[in-house]
């Protein structure tokens, strides 16, 4: 059982669930936020998966940094921001007994400054197929 919370997320303005579980598609409207939310879970967990794999030591706001960016296409992680939002982005998801948090501001450039995590690392290997 997996809970998510997601502010100021791209299209996604406030998004709450506690009680996510396998999903791999979300049915909507276009334009409502549906790939902006996958890619967001996709970009987490890929990086819980990649964090202290192998001997592979780099910090997760590295590993987390590339993922997003390279995820959404983004020339500045601030560009990620919800462009009417006066706060930053905030995400926050509970997987299992492990956690992922991290916030940043429309001034982002490269990288994500704080992550709190309790991973030591995901067993797994997700993809992202998009629409």
């Amino acid at each position: 059982m997996c809970h998510i919370r997601l502010k100021n997320f791209g299209i996604v303005g406030d998004f709450y669930c506690d009680q996510f579980s396998n999903i791999n598609l979300i049915i909507g409207e276009n334009g409502t936020g549906k790939t902006f939310l996958l890619k967001a879970l996709y970009s987490a967990v890929k990086a819980m998966e990649e964090y202290k794999r192998g001997d592979d030591i780099s910090p997760m706001n590295d590993i987390l940094s590339e993922k997003l960016r390279w995820t959404y296409q983004v020339d500045k992680l601030g560009d990620i921001v919800s462009k009417t939002a006066e706060d930053g982005l905030d995400f926050n998801m509970k997987m299992d007994k492990t956690y992922l948090e991290y916030q940043f501001s429309k001034s982002a450039a490269s990288k994500v400054g704080i992550v709190g995590t309790s991973s030591n690392g995901k067993e797994g290997d997700s993809i992202f197929i998009p629409a």
